[in-house]
């Protein structure tokens, strides 16, 4: 697929694709999310090193969640989840976590309660803080 093709079948500007391929560009968890469907695979897939060694899930690139600013997407939602659930397994409180990733306590709460559509920097950032991967944080619990 074309970047043209791939920019338009995700509705992502083609510099942004070519910023993300070339220069690893921070980008937000919705732009992975549709990325990944315009490629057929699910969002972790996509993000997952060594993709030549995935056997990745298909999907299906009908639109059965359309990516709202309000509503969270299911990535949001299970990187929100999984934080939570990091944070409180290493025993943290959120101001811990705020003050040691230099994030207001009220971002970590945000991020933990609403699933605003982060970067992938903050998922970098939280993780490293709880000991983790960004894989751990975003990878769905059933995988």
């Amino acid at each position: 697929m074309s970047q043209r093709a791939l920019a338009k079948a995700a509705s992502c500007d083609r510099q942004l694709l070519m910023d993300i391929e070339d220069n690893a560009a921070n980008t937000t968890l919705d732009t992975v999310a549709r990325l990944a469907k315009a490629l057929g695979l699910t969002a972790i897939d996509l993000l997952l090193p060594n993709m030549e060694n995935v056997t990745a899930q298909r999907v299906s690139l009908a639109p059965e969640e359309p990516l709202s600013k309000t509503e969270p997407t299911e990535l949001r939602r299970t990187f929100a989840r999984n934080l939570r659930q990091a944070r409180e397994a290493a025993g943290m409180p959120q101001r811990v976590l705020a003050r040691a990733a230099a994030i207001s306590l009220s971002g970590v709460w945000h991020i933990e309660v609403n699933a605003p559509n982060v970067t992938l920097d903050t998922v970098t950032v939280l993780a490293k803080q709880l000991g983790c991967t960004e894989i751990d944080l975003l990878r769905p619990k059933d995988r």
